[in-house]
């Protein structure tokens, strides 16, 4: 499973520890335009991240949902295959059900 570009930004700032973390830095590393990093920064910010930009500075992690997301457990696997395809879901009625339904 390739790690997405969002999860990739994210990764990034969570790395940076609140250190600003340059727009242009992104875009050179992903090889996309700075509209597209913010777009995607954007996105980050709909799952409840909060991110703080500092002008001629970059983007830093003020703060992140009281969540375990896709995004913060991909990055942090060793492995190749195994357990890198995560189903997550904002609630659910039974883990259960949908284990015996994933199982089938």
């Amino acid at each position: 499973m390739n790690i997405s570009i969002k999860e990739k930004i994210l990764s990034t700032l969570i790395n940076a520890k609140g250190e600003p973390v340059s727009g242009q830095k992104l875009a050179d590393e992903l090889h996309i335009s700075r509209t597209m990093i913010w777009k995607h920064l954007k996105s980050i910010e709909e799952d409840g991240y909060v991110i703080e930009a500092i002008k001629k500075k970059g983007y830093i992690l003020q703060s992140i949902p009281d969540l375990v997301t896709p995004e913060q457990i991909l990055p942090k696997l060793n492995t190749k295959q195994l357990g890198r395809n995560i189903d997550y879901y904002t609630s659910c009625t039974s883990t259960q059900i949908i284990a015996a339904d994933k199982a089938r």
